[in-house]
């Protein structure tokens, strides 16, 4: 639930709840930038997004700092037989990282895949990653959700609901062993049409976290912060992001 970045590779990671991939949001225009700070790697970075077709976007971060390439990759969807299947996959090339996803919806159950391993100078045999979703709505405000990763051995379930046409409530739980479990809450409350404010508290880790998400002319405002439960806010962190969406 926490978003924090890694100096190395801006790979996002959650602390409750994992998901594993890079941020690449974009607006209804063919191409976003997107210039952000991150106080946890003192980083500035430039991601962009560009709309090739209605199916198929391309996607990057540039660290302005040093001007080097933190990632690049894609998404879009393919059919086979019957069946679409949305895909997401990226590369860090600092880090020689490979991550990607591939998700469907089957009758009621939508299930996602994801892989992660290096791409050229290690054997993916020996360091990869996977993980495994599957989300079903229970009623018209209810939803249940339960991913494994493989290799940690870790489950976790997540159930939202709708509070009202303003709010909804999420409660997540993971679990590895008897001694090894989490335990994290967050509501996210939509304002009015243009501003979304999302507080999320980790109990077992003892953080919080507060996100406001506001439109603006050509784009939006993201700012994030993470406080631990006994430190003052000046040792949390904080994102900053203005997405500008262009036509060209």
């Amino acid at each position: 639930m926490f978003g924090q970045q890694n100096k190395g590779n801006k790979q996002i990671c959650r602390v409750a709840y994992g998901k594993w991939g890079y941020d690449h949001e974009q607006g209804k225009s063919q191409l976003s930038l997107t210039p952000a700070f991150y106080s946890a790697s003192n980083s500035y970075t430039l991601e962009a997004a560009y709309r090739i077709d209605d199916v198929w976007s391309v996607y990057g971060a540039v660290d302005l700092v040093d001007t080097s390439l933190n990632h690049f990759g894609g998404v879009g969807s393919v059919t086979l037989g019957d069946q679409k299947v949305n895909v997401d996959a990226a590369y860090n090339p600092r880090a020689d990282h490979l991550i990607a996803k591939a998700s469907t919806k089957i009758e009621d159950v939508a299930l996602t895949a994801h892989v992660s391993l290096p791409a050229f100078k290690a054997s993916p045999f020996e360091t990869h990653k996977e993980k495994i979703e599957a989300a079903v709505s229970v009623s018209a405000d209810d939803k249940v959700e339960l991913s494994y990763d493989i290799q940690a051995a870790q489950a976790y379930v997540r159930y939202d609901r709708v509070l009202d046409y303003k709010s909804t409530a999420r409660i997540e739980y993971g679990l590895k062993d008897q001694k090894d479990h989490s335990v994290a809450l967050k509501l996210t409350h939509k304002a009015d049409k243009d501003n979304t404010f999302t507080a999320d508290v980790d109990i077992t880790g003892k953080k919080y976290a507060l996100k406001w998400a506001s439109n603006a002319d050509n784009g939006k405002w993201t700012i994030k912060t993470a406080i631990p439960f006994d430190k003052s806010p000046k040792d949390g962190t904080l994102t900053i992001k203005r997405r500008f969406d262009l036509e060209l």
